[in-house]
């Protein structure tokens, strides 16, 4: 397998009460994915806020707590509030796929600093998005600014064959199971050890031209170099005759090193991955065969010389 990594950032940024505008960036290929506002699939969020009341940091008043704000032709909160002249404000914001975070999941708003804890997050096929350390001012009002990132990572696998395009390469069973639950917080994920996750592909054919990737799946950004997949792989022929098939263990999901990030082998969160691979004849050798290749044996027969009459063939 090979990895490549692409970044997706997506941007979320109101007079005398508080609103929300958000604005956000293009995403690629994905089912899920929460790209902008005003395409459908940006159409809620959640927000916590407070302003310091005595200026010093000892006190803070509450004016958000987990309230929606939702798109209908622009942003409107659920819950009205007003700016305090002369107070200032912190917030911060998420969307776990348009809904609010489960019951399981508690999040924690810290007002002095406006960064907001997730504890005990449960991947599932939703993207979760976050806005913190967003600030305002009850005195210049304006817009309150938030900047949206995705928590999560994406994995797909591509398949691709060097088999002729008249046998048919199937991929079954493309099982791995990452640790599926953590802790966000200080713009780091926490993995809670041993609550892995099995992300399975039941069936996908490889193609010889134009491979096509797999469905996604968010998975939690988590160390993977000790991470496996399995699958296996049939080969059938034009009638359905199973001609080759072999169990694929211990494929590492290492993901090598990246540049952009300082990471070795890791997942990142707003980063998407593509494990390719190309199945050759020469990967089954070894494989389970219920059929023995066609084989030819030509030979040719030795010319034999012909007898001509005694005839002048010029002048018969």
């Amino acid at each position: 397998f090979a990895s490549c990594t692409q970044n997706e950032v997506l941007d979320v940024n109101e007079n005398r009460a508080i609103g929300f505008d958000a604005f956000s960036g293009k995403a690629t290929r994905a089912v899920y994915d929460i790209i902008g506002n005003g395409d459908g699939s940006f159409t809620k969020f959640f927000v916590f806020g407070s302003y310091d009341k005595n200026g010093d940091g000892s006190e803070y008043t509450s004016v958000y707590s987990n309230d929606a704000v939702v798109y209908h032709s622009g942003w409107s909160a659920t819950k009205t509030q007003y700016w305090v002249a002369d107070k200032n404000y912190k917030f911060a914001a998420y969307s776990d796929g348009n809904a609010a975070l489960p019951e399981e999941t508690t999040a924690t708003f810290t007002d002095a600093t406006g960064k907001l804890k997730i504890a005990g997050y449960v991947v599932s096929n939703k993207d979760l998005i976050l806005a913190e350390e967003a600030t305002g001012n009850g005195t210049t009002k304006g817009n309150v600014s938030l900047r949206f990132s995705h928590l999560l990572s994406k994995v797909k696998f591509t398949f691709s064959t060097t088999f002729n395009k008249d046998l048919t390469v199937t991929v079954t069973n493309l099982t791995f199971s990452p640790e599926n639950k953590g802790t966000w917080e200080n713009f780091v994920w926490y993995v809670t050890s041993g609550n892995t996750a099995e992300k399975k592909i039941s069936s996908y054919v490889a193609k010889s031209s134009d491979p096509v990737a797999s469905e996604e799946f968010y998975v939690l950004p988590q160390n993977n170099a000790s991470l496996k997949a399995s699958f296996t792989v049939t080969v059938i022929d034009a009638g359905g005759a199973e001609l080759f098939k072999k169990n694929f263990t211990d494929i590492s999901l290492a993901s090598g090193s990246d540049a952009n990030t300082s990471t070795n082998d890791e997942w990142v969160k707003g980063y998407a991955y593509n494990y390719t691979a190309v199945i050759r004849p020469e990967n089954m050798d070894d494989a389970e065969t219920t059929s023995d290749p066609i084989v030819f044996s030509p030979s040719v027969g030795d010319w034999e010389n012909g007898t001509v009459s005694d005839g002048d063939i010029v002048n018969p």
